[in-house]
């Protein structure tokens, strides 16, 4: 079986070429347990992707949870554990790396045996994606898995952008009129302080602000 489109298409849908092919053709490889392929004209046996699809399901978990471990809510502080263990499984389940592969164009790369006329459902698909992650690890390490699923646009849901730094002025003013008074700048005399109903939700607006 010449499995040289399989390969093609395998490497254009992830923007990686492989320097070792045999690991891209390994990574859709599902006709069955030591297929014979032939790779730019030489022959080779190939195995499932299974094994790969098990690399790359650790390897993508492990770049998502960096991005995790570096990455900051809107107010500035590190995501807590919760996050995490909420929203991280989302992008690699097998609905999840499913639906991202169908968009990928991966279905015709996967290499089947002849005559295959099932569907090529979510687990399917979603696991020749793993395949083509954790082949990609291998071939050129945990960088190039990390460029690969930036590339493809594989990441933690939850990772956000550091707070404007008008948010930051404002939380810095709010943290200023919450301090004791005798840390707080002086009060300009000229200017007259807020009466009425209006001065007693002052405080409580600013403490809902700050948790």
């Amino acid at each position: 079986m010449n499995v040289d489109s399989h390969l093609a298409i395998a490497q254009k849908s992830i923007g990686y070429t492989f320097k070792d092919p045999l690991l891209g053709v390994e990574a859709v490889q599902m006709a069955g347990p030591n297929t014979h392929v032939t790779i730019n004209g030489q022959l080779y046996i190939v195995g499932l992707n299974k094994r790969l699809a098990l690399v790359g399901d650790a390897g993508a978990a492990l770049v998502m949870c960096q991005q995790w471990y570096i990455s900051q809510d809107k107010f500035g502080n590190p995501q807590n554990a919760e996050a995490w263990t909420r929203t991280a499984q989302g992008p690699l389940t097998n609905i999840g790396l499913g639906k991202l592969g169908r968009s990928l164009g991966i279905i015709d790369a996967i290499i089947t045996a002849p005559g295959h006329q099932g569907q090529f459902g979510d687990k399917m698909v979603g696991t020749a994606l793993e395949g083509l992650l954790g082949a990609v690890y291998q071939d050129g390490g945990e960088e190039a898995l990390r460029l690969v699923m930036e590339h493809i646009g594989l990441k933690h849901q939850v990772v956000t952008s550091k707070p404007s730094l008008l948010f930051r002025d404002l939380l810095l003013r709010a943290n200023m009129l919450l301090l004791e008074p005798r840390c707080r700048p002086p009060r300009d005399p000229h200017r007259e302080a807020p009466r009425g109903p209006l001065a007693n939700r002052v405080r409580p607006r600013i403490t809902s602000l700050l948790t």
